[in-house]
């Protein structure tokens, strides 16, 4: 007679309920002078969490310094990291980003949080609105008669600084 033992492993991991997760803060623009803001992401972990993580993902391209609670910019991914926190956990971290001179446009980000290994989004503002480039008084001339006869409407970024008449 043979004796079988099944042994069966119950994970004990809750899910995540609403209002436990992580914040971004972000400025409504950027531009007009400004040459830098404060990210913020504010931390709410569940009751009870023994371990805490961040990664956000700023644009790519524009400098980050002034990162708060230990946390370090990650070079080949881009990424800012803080953790993992094990006990004391930040009510939240900052970190400041500098916008690069030709920036224009919205310009978004992407990070996760971790509570004891779940990760989730972070939520909150996604997203910086700036400055859109401006159009000549000719280049308004041609958009308005090519709608006006019914042409479509192709948008492109032109290098040159030089004024074209």
């Amino acid at each position: 007679m043979r004796i079988g033992l099944i042994a069966l492993a119950v994970g004990l991991a809750a899910p995540i309920a609403a209002g436990q997760s992580a914040v971004r803060d972000l400025p409504p623009t950027y531009g007009g002078g400004v040459s830098s803001f404060a990210v913020s992401i504010t931390i709410n972990p569940p009751q009870g969490v023994a371990a805490v993580g961040l990664e956000d993902l700023p644009p790519a391209g524009w400098p980050v310094s002034n990162i708060s609670n230990g946390g370090a910019r990650d070079v080949q991914s881009g990424k800012v990291k803080w953790g993992p926190y094990f006990g004391s956990i930040p009510s939240s971290v900052t970190y400041v980003l500098g916008v690069p001179g030709p920036a224009s446009g919205p310009s978004c980000f992407d990070g996760n949080v971790s509570f004891d290994g779940l990760d989730r989004p972070i939520t909150g503002d996604a997203c910086v609105v700036g400055p859109v480039p401006a159009i000549s008084e000719w280049g308004a001339l041609v958009l308005g008669i090519s709608l006006l006869i019914g042409g479509t409407l192709v948008l492109h970024q032109r290098e040159s600084n030089s004024a074209v008449l």
